[in-house]
């Protein structure tokens, strides 16, 4: 659909075959970051105390880190050389404090309800009201939440190419006369 170019190669087969390893890396990123935001955010909305707000006070800390400076540093210390390893890293450090933000919420909205009072009185355990009575009014938001990740961790990742970053460093091709990096 997309032609050929001047040597006869197929464009639309060359860019899904480019494509891949950044979808690779997106879906896995984004499965990576909503995970840790789903656990890091029911943990913080459900627990009272010095847990609570350590963990309340490390998602507003990874909240006020801008995710792009932080990938950056990531990606320079690991190395670029090491491909989607370091990509990965970079981009889960700071990501997740989004969807933990909401979870957090939305998990302490539910603790104030009144079955989870009655759900307590008859014996429940706190493991059970925490994944049998929140995590099912959560769980309908993992798919917008989802969503927002996979568009986040495209954007830092075209804002990462711009910069000069890209999945497994620079690639050697000969263009005419001269080879260029």
């Amino acid at each position: 659909p997309l032609g050929s170019d001047a040597a006869g190669r197929d464009l639309y087969s060359r860019l899904l075959w480019a494509v891949r390893p950044t979808l690779l890396l997106v879906g896995i990123v984004a499965t990576v970051r909503l995970g840790l935001g789903l656990l890091i955010g029911l943990l913080a909305g459900w627990l009272r105390g010095a847990t609570g707000r350590l963990l309340d006070g490390l998602i507003t800390g990874a909240s006020a880190a801008p995710v792009l400076v932080v990938a950056l540093a990531a990606i320079a210390f690991v190395g670029v050389q090491r491909g989607l390893v370091a990509f990965m890293l970079g981009l889960c450090l700071t990501g997740w404090a989004e969807t933990a933000r909401q979870v957090e919420n939305r998990t302490r909205s539910v603790r104030m309800e009144n079955y989870i009072d009655a759900a307590r009185s008859l014996g429940a355990s706190e493991g059970r009201l925490l994944f049998n009575h929140t995590l099912r009014h959560i769980l309908p938001l993992l798919g917008m939440l989802l969503a927002v990740e996979v568009s986040s961790v495209l954007m830092v990742t075209a804002g990462l190419g711009f910069l000069g970053y890209y999945i497994g460093g620079g690639v050697w091709v000969t263009v005419d006369d001269f080879v260029a990096r």
